[in-house]
C-alpha cells in the first residue's frame, strides 16, 4: 500500500519531551475499549486526481509501528509512568479510527495519531541511542553524545537527510521526495533553533531525532491511497 504525506506540523505541536530527552505524550489519558473491526472499507474519492483515500485503523497503526520499530510495548513512556501498551489500550485505541473510513476523520483522530507516533518514536529513539552507530536502523550518522547543533549546516543536513531516507525506507518502503525532505529539514532546523537550552545539551539531539522520526511516522501512516 502507498501512503500520501500530510503535514508534519501536527506532530511537532503534539510532541513534548521530559527532562531526560525522551518523550512523554498523553500517557495518562482516559480509558475504555476500542472497536474490533480492522477492515479498511468505504474509501472516499477526493480531489481532482481522484485519489482513493482511507485512514489507517487503530490495529494497523499499532501493529505496524511496534513491529517496524521493534520497541517493547511494556516499556514505560517515562519514569513512573504508564507503558506504551497501557497508553494504547486505555486511550489511543478508543480515539484512533476503528475501521479506517474517511468519515472517522476528526481533529481528535489526527491529534491522537500524532501523539501516538511521538510516543512510539520516543521509545525508538531511546532504543537506537543505546546501540552502536553501525547497529542502528535509522540514526546511524547521529552522535547522541554531541549537542544538537551537529544537525546545522551542510554536514548537519546530510545527517538529517540520511535519517529521513532510512525512516522512509523503514516505514513506507521508499525514498522521500525532494519536497518531503525539505519539510523534514525545516522541522529539524526549527527544533534545533527553538530548543529551550539553545541546543547545548545532548538531550536536544534525542529530542530533535524524535521530532523528525515522529513527524515522518505521522505523515505517511495517517492517510492511505
Amino acid at each position: 500500500m502507498k501512503y500520501v504525506a500530510i503535514s508534519i506540523t501536527m506532530t511537532l505541536v503534539a510532541c513534548s519531551m521530559n527532562p531526560d530527552g525522551i518523550n512523554s505524550i498523553g500517557a495518562n489519558s482516559g480509558g475504555g475499549s476500542g472497536s474490533s473491526s480492522s477492515s479498511n472499507s468505504n474509501p472516499a474519492i477526493i480531489g481532482q486526481q481522484g485519489l482513493t483515500v482511507g485512514l489507517q485503523n487503530f490495529r494497523q497503526l499499532y501493529g505496524s509501528w511496534v513491529s517496524l520499530t521493534g520497541v517493547n510495548p511494556s516499556t514505560l513512556l517515562n519514569t513512573g509512568g504508564v507503558s506504551l501498551a497501557t497508553y494504547y489500550q486505555n486511550s489511543a485505541m478508543n480515539i484512533l479510527p476503528a475501521v479506517g473510513v474517511v468519515g472517522e476523520a476528526s481533529n481528535s483522530v489526527f491529534f491522537t495519531t500524532a501523539v501516538f507516533a511521538g510516543n512510539v518514536a520516543g521509545l525508538f529513539v531511546a532504543k537506537e541511542k543505546a546501540l552502536t552507530a553501525g547497529s542502528r536502523r535509522v540514526t546511524n550518522l547521529v552522535n547522541f553524545a554531541a549537542v544538537a547543533t551537529q544537525l546545522n549546516g551542510a554536514s548537519g543536513q546530510a545527517i538529517v537527510d540520511d535519517v529521513a531516507q532510512r525512516a522512509y525506507a523503514l516505514f513506507v518502503g521508499r525514498m522521500p521526495t525532494a519536497s518531503e525532505l525539505l519539510i523534514v529539514e525545516q522541522s529539524v532546523a526549527a527544533c534545533v533553533a527553538g530548543s529551550a537550552t539553545a541546543a547545548t545539551t545532548t538531550a536536544d539531539t534525542s529530542n530533535c531525532m524524535l521530532v523528525e522520526i515522529a513527524g515522518i511516522m505521522n505523515s505517511i501512516h495517517s492517510l492511505a491511497i
